[in-house]
């Protein structure tokens, strides 16, 4: 074959499933699939076999050979490796896209931190879980930042299925501010990603809540705290509003959060404050 007819050969694009015979421990798993994300830049869909295997698929124009090299350099265990169907990667230009998407198609999508602040127009939707760790703020070098005081008969209200008539409105606001987001990574498939909006309602201040990888889209919004607004700015608002949240939870026994996914409104140095006030 001539060195013409190789550069000229059509990409391929294939569903590879990656597993590990028998059971594996949850640390492993959950390293091995934070790691898939990062070579392949797309969310590997969990492809476990109990008893027989635990593994995920994702779907790539590496060949096979170079996907387990390239997963096996990031120091995961050694994987083996099934092709599930594999066709010319033109073939789907014009389809819709499956679950799994190519690096190509996730890359040149948006950004979550490119719209730190969601006014004017719904853009909400632009905001969504990192494929990779390059798409995660600074988690370790931060600024230590002191949180603004909470004004004086400000009391937040977490929400939860409490009474709020006239206070949320029905539909979620065309208009929030983007604070930030966090994920807790428990396990491959017990994990919570959630980012977290302030809107400006007429007498209170709202938090919501937006689960970026939820089961049910029905529950993918939520109000999760508000307070009242007079003589409360916007940021303070939202520190204080954030505390109260998963001060509450930690009574469910929620535990810091494992990183930061955005920052926004509120900075990385501001997100740690919170934590420090919330988990000590």
């Amino acid at each position: 074959m001539t060195i013409d007819k190789i550069i000229n050969q059509p990409q391929i694009l294939r569903r590879m499933r990656f597993y590990l015979p028998g059971q594996i421990s949850g640390t492993i798993g959950m390293t091995s699939a934070y790691r898939a994300s990062w070579v392949f830049q797309q969310y590997p869909t969990p492809s476990h076999r109990p008893p027989e295997s635990w593994g995920f698929e994702v779907e790539t124009l590496l060949p096979p050979k170079e996907a387990l090299l390239a997963l096996r350099a990031t120091g995961t265990p050694l994987f083996h490796c099934e092709v599930l169907w594999e066709r010319p990667a033109g073939d789907v230009a014009s389809e819709e896209p499956d679950k799994g998407v190519t690096a190509k198609q996730e890359i040149e999508g948006p950004l979550g931190r490119t719209e730190s602040i969601v006014k004017g127009r719904d853009m909400t939707d632009e905001i969504r879980a990192p494929l990779s760790p390059a798409e995660l703020p600074q988690q370790r070098i931060t600024e230590v930042v002191d949180l603004p005081a909470r004004p004086e008969g400000f009391e937040p209200v977490v929400y939860y299925g409490l009474a709020a008539e006239g206070i949320a409105p029905k539909r979620r606001p065309a208009e929030m501010s983007f604070l930030g987001g966090a994920e807790w990574a428990w396990s491959p498939m017990h994990n919570r990603i959630e980012a977290y909006y302030l809107h400006r309602a007429r007498s209170h201040w709202l938090l919501y809540l937006r689960d970026l990888d939820p089961d049910n889209r029905d529950f993918e919004w939520r109000v999760g705290a508000y307070g009242l607004k007079r003589g409360v700015d916007e940021k303070t608002a939202a520190v204080h509003l954030m505390v109260a949240l998963w001060a509450f939870e930690t009574n469910d026994g929620l535990e810091q959060f494992h990183w930061l996914t955005h920052d926004g409104l509120l900075s990385t140095a501001e997100w740690r404050a919170i934590a420090r006030e919330v988990w000590g």
